[in-house]
């Protein structure tokens, strides 16, 4: 069952009333979010969108079968800003829920259905913000801009940060890569990659999908995504969190070398040794029993990806090594 407010498309009709600010439809955007029991960080995500100086066009966000406050308070904004749009859709209907990445499968499958009434406005971009999010007013503005600027960019974001006890803990801030909290697509390229895979790793994989098909990916410095709910597991849900992860890596294909690697890296993280042991030992569980699902072709040029990083990293290393400046203790071996 779904249920909606005013469409969109009347929504954005009238959307010049004062609620949100007029803009050209070439440089135009629509925002999708996906929504379960965000109760308490929804309100503070609408609030930060609608004091953006560049609002979207349409903003639908999908209730995906909450039991808590989510919708009443998304259907409260509704009745204040024209742009904003109220869906829900019910969970238990999905046609197929992945074994693993049942979370990201019902996300991207409620991102879906609020797609679905947008597909006529005629935006040139397309965004998908979390539900536990903040950013700058500015924050479209900028990105906008830097898209503008550059036609080959396909995906674009910030760098985010996750609010862990008050304070800002540096998540993901690779410019090469855009984390799934804020991502912004070229519509050109989201109708090429076909949008989300209805599994884990759904942003991941678009990144991929985007550089396999020659669009470049970047999150930018300057701009900065706050993440407000962020996962924790202690003890034993930990540790069987590391050992889901390492099978599903495996799934989404991952390299043997290249897992050894995030493995020891992951050595010094809680739980020590341990939690990166069993990360490969669920890899290695996939190896032997579990089917990749990703296409051939998209997961060859993830190989290829992967080797290129690896090789990069290494030849880096070794030239770190090889003009090291030698030291005292150096000269005095």
């Amino acid at each position: 069952m779904k249920t909606v407010h005013d469409s969109p498309d009347e929504r954005a009709a009238s959307a010049t009333n004062g609620s949100a600010s007029p803009q050209p439809p070439q440089s135009g955007y629509v925002l999708l979010t996906a929504a379960f029991n965000e109760e308490q960080y929804i309100e503070a995500t609408i609030q930060s969108v609608v004091a953006q100086t560049a609002k979207p066009l349409a903003w639908v966000i999908v209730s995906d079968g909450s039991t808590d406050r989510t919708d009443s308070i998304i259907q409260h904004y509704c009745g204040l800003y024209n742009f904003i749009s109220y869906l829900r859709v019910e969970r238990g209907l999905e046609a197929h829920t992945p074994e693993y990445g049942a979370v990201a499968s019902r996300k991207v499958n409620a991102l879906s259905s609020g797609l679905q009434t947008l597909a006529h406005l005629p935006q040139t971009y397309l965004a998908v913000i979390d539900a536990d999010v903040t950013i700058a007013p500015d924050f479209f503005v900028a990105l906008l801009k830097k898209m503008e600027s550059d036609d080959a960019l396909g995906i674009g974001g910030g760098f985010i940060f996750n609010i862990i006890a008050g304070r800002e803990v540096a998540a993901f801030t690779n410019p090469r890569n855009v984390g799934g909290a804020m991502q912004i697509f070229r519509r050109a390229c989201w109708e090429q990659i076909g949008g989300y895979v209805p599994y884990a790793h759904e942003d991941t994989v678009a990144l991929i999908m985007a550089r396999m098909k020659g669009w470049r990916t970047q999150s930018f410095a300057d701009l900065k995504v706050l993440h407000h709910k962020t996962a924790t597991w202690h003890g034993r849900k930990r540790l069987k969190a590391k050992y889901k992860l390492g099978v599903f890596v495996y799934i989404m294909g991952d390299t043997v070398p290249w897992e050894i690697l995030r493995c020891a890296k992951e050595i010094p993280q809680s739980p020590v040794i341990l939690g990166s042991c069993l990360r490969l030992v669920g890899y290695c569980k996939g190896l032997v029993s579990e089917k990749k699902v990703l296409p051939q072709e998209v997961l060859k040029f993830a190989r290829r990806e992967q080797y290129q990083i690896m090789k990069r990293a290494l030849h880096n290393t070794l030239h770190r090594c090889l003009m090291r400046t030698p030291t005292s203790s150096d000269e005095s071996i």
